[in-house]
């Protein structure tokens, strides 16, 4: 997983503490993960996946700087799951909101203002912080855990 800030984590989760590696502590209602080693998934539906949740959460909850920030979060699926998983997506990420989340110890303050879900690979343009100075074509490809997708952007 990979946010705008550059920070990368293995999409991964364990529920038992390693105590040979450096880890963050991730709280959602109750529940304790620590994130990147572990379980590890290509879910088809990530409407109500585990790993799609707490992954969101956790590069919410480890790049917030500041309390009661407003997050705009693009995601992207697979093209062939795109147009039947959209809105599913779309609303759980944004049932997110009625989550209790801890990290660190620290209770966590956020609000997922807006989902934008697209097929994937289109995502990441959204992270280009020139949008509106990039001029010309662009391919972009997405190598998934299943899939690998390319669009043409103009």
């Amino acid at each position: 997983t990979k946010d705008n800030d550059g920070n990368i984590f293995k999409s991964a989760y364990s529920k038992h503490s390693n105590s040979y590696l450096k880890e963050t502590n991730l709280v959602i209602d109750g529940e304790k993960y620590y994130v990147g080693y572990g379980h590890s998934t290509t879910d088809y539906n990530k409407s109500n996946s585990t790993i799609n949740k707490v992954c969101t959460l956790y590069s919410i909850a480890s790049t917030q700087k500041t309390y009661d920030i407003d997050y705009i979060i693009s995601v992207g699926l697979p093209i062939s799951q795109y147009s039947t998983q959209k809105e599913n997506l779309e609303k759980s990420i944004l049932d997110y909101n009625n989550s209790d989340v801890y990290f660190n110890g620290r209770k966590m303050y956020f609000n997922i203002k807006k989902v934008f879900v697209s097929p994937q690979g289109l995502a990441s343009i959204y992270a280009y912080k020139n949008l509106n100075e990039m001029l010309g074509e662009y391919t972009i490809i997405d190598i998934g855990g299943g899939t690998i997708d390319s669009c043409l952007v103009e």
